[in-house]
């Protein structure tokens, strides 16, 4: 039980890690394509792949370590219990989190109405997305995992069997992708996601992760490459030609299912390498950047804005080492103290109120 919680804060702590030199380069310059001796390097797919890798762990330990918890959901109080517990530790920070950023960069926002504000102060960006509501870049993220909490409720109740689950779980994409095509709701990134929570929901209804043997990784290592080969010229192709496939399309679905097979490749790799970790005991570190993620996510782009209002160098190579030396760690403070602070004043308190009522 032990080496599983740290497995996941370790993994989490990539995840993290992947996201932030994901966004990076939009407070700086894009540093994954320079030149080198008189050639143009070009490293944008490392930038493309941070960003499904870092928030496919994500979904995928959210999935995994809520069916770890074996909820039964029997009672109306269960499932009440369940969504206030979440809430209460997502949203306080998560508000603190909105409030920052329309007051820091809300000015670059022209297009900012009061609907696209209260979908994304309630979480409901996601589900109630369209054109005339928009979710709030980076924050998005959080109404995605929220939805993904709600319909783990009904997957849980409705499909108590392993084939039930998946072919409840398969109707609830379908149903989703027809609602975007022809109502213009939701928001497409439900789509991308929502196999690899659901992945994550039946790896740890069954204990993939602490089931996994080294032969394993051989597999999915080598699937890892093989896809990621396949989906560079697949991708190479779609952006060559003038047709942009439309969702439902067949091409549409082939790729999400490509790009989640590549994720669920990636996930079995970070655990791996987790373990190696483990074995060195040089963890600790990246147990409190893990216990500081959720942080971490929220305000790593305040805390950017704030640093280059502070110090905005010319030269864009200062620039990015100035926010990647100086800010990360900054970053990983700041979080990890208001994490602290919230949960012992605030989050373990609220939780107790709930679990006596209950």
């Amino acid at each position: 039980m032990k080496n599983r919680v740290i497995e996941f804060d370790i993994v989490r702590a990539f995840a993290i890690l992947l996201i932030l030199f994901r966004h990076l380069p939009q407070h700086s310059f894009n540093f994954y394509v320079f030149h080198l001796k008189g050639h143009l390097i070009d490293l944008t797919f490392i930038y493309s792949g941070e960003y499904y890798l870092g928030l496919g762990l994500f979904a995928f330990i959210s999935g995994y370590l809520l069916s770890k918890e074996n909820p039964s959901f029997e009672k109306w109080g269960d499932i009440k219990q369940f969504v206030l517990k979440r809430y209460i530790r997502i949203f306080p920070l998560y508000i603190v989190a909105l409030l920052l950023f329309v007051a820091i960069n809300g000015r670059n926002w022209g297009s900012l109405s009061i609907c696209s504000f209260v979908l994304n102060l309630l979480g409901l960006q996601i589900i109630f997305a369209s054109k005339y509501c928009h979710p709030f870049m980076t924050l998005w993220f959080v109404g995605l995992i929220l939805s993904y909490y709600y319909l783990f409720i009904v997957l849980v109740k409705l499909g108590r069997a392993v084939l039930r689950f998946i072919a409840l779980a398969f109707t609830i994409f379908l149903f989703s992708a027809l609602l975007i095509k022809l109502a213009g709701l939701m928001d497409e990134t439900f789509l991308m996601f929502f196999g690899i929570f659901v992945a994550g929901a039946l790896g740890g209804r069954y204990k993939l992760i602490e089931r996994m043997k080294f032969r394993h990784l051989i597999f999915v290592s080598l699937l890892f490459i093989i896809l990621g080969c396949f989906y560079g010229v697949f991708i190479h192709w779609k952006e060559m030609s003038p047709y942009r496939p439309s969702l439902p399309s067949l091409v549409y679905m082939s790729d999400i299912v490509l790009r989640n097979l590549i994720i669920l490749s990636f996930v079995f790799i970070a655990f791996a390498l987790a373990r190696v970790i483990i074995r060195t005991d040089r963890y600790v570190f990246l147990q409190k950047i893990a216990y500081a993620s959720y942080g971490m996510y929220l305000f790593h782009r305040p805390v950017w804005w704030i640093m280059v209002g502070i110090y905005n160098p010319a030269d864009v190579r200062i620039k990015v080492l100035y926010l990647a030396l100086f800010g990360i760690p900054l970053i990983t403070f700041v979080s990890y103290y208001i994490q602290k602070f919230y949960d012992k004043y605030f989050q373990k308190r609220l939780i107790q109120r709930i679990e006596l009522k209950n």
